[in-house]
């Protein structure tokens, strides 16, 4: 099968968010499995050097934002089995970062015209053509309407992808036609209309043949009033159109065992390792979890197994264990948070009990960035926790590796939650979720049950602090209290299959549907 997908990000060339991750792995996913998968984006110039300097330049064609004829360049780059087209335009896409700025409505207009303008210069035909987010919904309905001649599309199906309902491009009414060179005859419910303005999600929303979204449980909560961001009548009359598939992870990208970020490679045989990793994490940050130089010495020891020498390492292991297994010795746990700071995170269940949770003994790391009040939360609390608290404001891909196989567990409180990625690369390197039961965190992290002894996590339902921070105690009662509970947990965690090749095939039972 031809597919192209179309992304406004895209892993490892530009990324933002989960988005990326999704379009760098699911297109990997269906061409291991016999498809040909070309995927596009725009070409950014926040790109690395090392991938714009191996594109090829292919061709060029035209683009109408209504009467703006824009000049496209056409790059591509092939790269694990995949076609990478790279969409340029100087005007749109020549300055730093992807969004935010005050014509992203002409510059996503214009990516979602050329994604189909292209095609007849790269001579591609495809069945498929997947839409993500409202940056390219769009082009579902420019495909059955000012692109409908077009031969290179019109045998096509659409399929469209929400990872987020709450973005969806939403402008001025007089842009129907100055954007999108639409009459005012789509200018209603069953085109672009939303509250007196034009919608680039409902366009793609009322014209894509299906539309997906990333888990199963947000694919119900998104036809009801509180999660569906005043499109869940639409969706709802949609609903027999509507499939949740669960993302998956790249699991060659997030391997703890071959990470090249992370300072001890390890598996769910080699825990020692992880231990290492949360010790160097520490050492680094500034954060005192308890760790004598000697219990250190002796990790080292074990991890290099009887090959120390016998007397050496069992003498270790022996040393190790008392202190570790011990509730009164045992190194404070880290908590991590790797988001972005925004309240839709479950960051003002944090801030309502921090002074609870960091009466706990433990520790607590946060990498992310996002809104001042809570970026302002974090630098109150690494000054009024010092050597327990470490805020780290960025983002970074290499530190967000390290903390995931340094922490021991992942705090996720989301008010709402699509899919989700950091649970899942959390899982993959050992370090335990504590959750909100929403979304894609409900249908991939299960509560721990000790008397059926199954779960993989700790989890929540109700919004609500002390909720949460219940649910926090209990997890550290059982790090404390339970030792042999918690590597059983992380062995579980890490043995979990997530990667794209259970979900890439129900996206290909999707595609198959349509055709």
């Amino acid at each position: 099968m031809k597919i192209l997908f179309a992304a406004s990000e895209v892993y490892p060339f530009i990324k933002t968010g989960g988005l990326a991750d999704v379009a760098g792995s699911l297109p990997k996913a269906l061409a291991q499995a016999g498809n040909d998968v070309r995927v596009v984006l725009p070409r950014y110039s926040d790109i690395p050097l090392r991938f714009q300097e191996n594109m090829d330049f292919v061709g060029f064609t035209y683009s109408d934002v209504g009467w703006r004829h824009q000049y496209c360049g056409i790059f591509s780059l092939i790269q694990d089995g995949v076609t990478y087209y790279f969409l340029d335009n100087e005007q749109y896409f020549k300055r730093p970062g992807l969004y935010g700025y005050f014509d992203d409505g002409e510059r996503f207009a214009f990516f979602s015209k050329a994604i189909l303008d292209f095609l007849p210069v790269v001579q591609f035909a495809p069945d498929i053509i997947h839409l993500n987010d409202w940056q390219t919904a769009m082009t579902a309905m420019f495909m059955r309407t000012t692109a409908s001649n077009n031969i290179w599309c019109n045998h096509a199906s659409s399929v469209l992808t929400i990872h987020n309902l709450k973005f969806q491009g939403v402008f001025p009414k007089e842009n129907i036609h100055n954007l999108l060179g639409l009459g005012w005859e789509w200018f209603r419910d069953g085109g672009v209309e939303f509250n007196g303005n034009i919608n680039f999600l409902k366009g793609g929303l009322n014209f894509a043949d299906k539309i997906t979204t990333v888990s199963p449980t947000y694919a119900e909560e998104i036809k009801t009033e509180f999660f569906g961001e005043n499109l869940d009548g639409l969706i709802r009359r949609r609903s027999w159109d509507l499939v949740g598939i669960v993302n998956g992870i790249d699991n060659d990208a997030y391997d703890p065992g071959n990470d090249s970020k992370i300072k001890y490679n390890y598996d769910h045989q080699s825990l020692i390792k992880k231990f290492l990793n949360k010790c160097d994490l520490a050492y680094s940050h500034g954060l005192d979890i308890g760790v004598s130089q000697e219990m250190y010495e002796d990790a080292l020891v074990i991890a290099q197994g009887p090959e120390a020498g016998k007397a050496k390492y069992e003498d270790a292991l022996k040393r190790f264990n008392a202190v570790y297994t011990d509730p009164a010795t045992r190194p404070r746990p880290i908590i991590s948070i790797i988001s972005r700071l925004t309240s839709q995170k479950g960051l003002d269940l944090i801030e309502r009990v921090l002074e609870d949770i960091m009466g706990t003994n433990l520790c607590f790391i946060v990498l992310g960035t996002g809104d001042q009040k809570y970026e302002d939360l974090m630098r109150y609390a690494e000054s009024r926790w010092p050597g327990r608290f470490s805020a780290n404001l960025m983002y970074n891909d290499a530190l967000s590796r390290q903390i995931y196989a340094g922490s021991d567990i992942l705090m996720m409180p989301s008010l709402f939650e699509p899919c989700g990625l950091s649970q899942l690369f959390a899982l993959r390197y050992g370090t335990i979720p504590l959750v909100r039961e929403t979304g894609g965190l409900n249908d991939t992290v299960k509560s721990y049950d000790p008397i059926s002894d199954t779960g993989n996590g700790f989890s929540f339902h109700d919004f609500n602090a002390h909720d949460m921070l219940n649910t926090l105690w209990r997890a550290i009662s059982f790090y404390y209290d339970q030792y042999g509970t918690w590597p059983k947990l992380q062995e579980r965690a890490m043995q979990i299959d997530y990667s794209w090749t259970v979900s890439a095939q129900k996206y290909m039972d999707l595609y198959n549907s349509i055709r």
